[in-house]
């Protein structure tokens, strides 16, 4: 068993229709970089056995809400691991922003890739999906960048996904791994679309490899454990408790958010 976390950092500037992030609302405790360094440790001792861990993901939400707070908690996390990862819709992401976080020792950056088409990306996030485009770019000659995108039958399909993986081939890439994943309606909080098909998934992926032959990966969230998907987890509060939780726990757990 790889020793990893994440971080889960809450609120969004997005607002995309089809997200189930519990992490999409503001909630929690208010917690410093050295706090959550400390919580990591015990919470790691407890559950691995030592204190290092073999990566840390930092997620949300949207972790560069608060710029500052990223930069610091980077610098931290040093401490106890050494890969550090980002997960971000990259709209908050300036090239300024980037190279501070890389000088505090971030090794990959996980964007969120939503859309081409700027007005579909309006219409999915609220947001036009340009300074996204424009800090991708940015980043892609200068470290190592995995891209996600869902596949969103009669919303994001093939050809969308298509003009994404030419957009990104342009990106003079250093390394990059594009992810088409398949949308979950069962996790969805608006009734937009249905889950895709193998077939719709199959051409997705050949239409993706036109432009980053040997680049692409289909279903990726679902094969990155060994021995098959993730079915459960261990989730730390910041009190220190920790319990297994599994997908139903998230679905009860999104639909109370959803229903307020």
């Amino acid at each position: 068993m790889r020793p990893r976390a994440w971080i889960t950092l809450p609120g969004c500037n997005f607002n995309c229709r089809g997200c189930f992030a519990i992490a999409r609302r503001a909630f929690g405790t208010l917690m410093s970089p050295s706090e959550l360094v400390a919580l990591l440790k015990k919470a790691s001792t407890e559950y691995y056995g030592q204190t290092s861990l073999e990566e840390i993901m930092i997620t949300g939400g949207e972790p560069a809400l608060n710029g500052d707070f990223l930069e610091s908690l980077v610098s931290s996390l040093g401490e106890i691991t050494p890969r550090i990862l980002v997960q971000t819709n990259a709209s908050l992401l300036t090239p300024e922003l980037l190279d501070r976080l890389m000088d505090k020792g971030l090794d990959e950056l996980v964007c969120d890739l939503k859309a081409w088409d700027d007005s579909l990306h309006r219409w999915y996030t609220g947001h036009t999906n340009q300074t996204v485009l424009n800090n991708i770019k940015y980043a892609c000659g200068r470290m190592k960048i995995t891209v996600n995108t869902l596949l969103i039958p009669d919303v994001v399909d093939a050809e969308e996904i298509e003009a994404l993986a030419h957009f990104l081939s342009q990106c003079d890439p250093k390394e990059l791994e594009y992810r088409i994943n398949p949308f979950r309606a069962d996790l969805s909080p608006e009734p937009m679309s249905r889950e895709p098909n193998e077939e719709e998934m199959k051409a997705a992926v050949i239409a993706a490899e036109r432009h980053l032959e040997g680049s692409v990966r289909s279903r990726s969230c679902l094969r990155e454990s060994e021995g098959g998907p993730t079915t459960h987890w261990i989730t730390v509060f910041p009190d220190g408790r920790m319990e297994r939780r599994g997908m139903e726990n998230y679905r009860e757990r999104n639909r109370a958010l959803f229903e307020k």
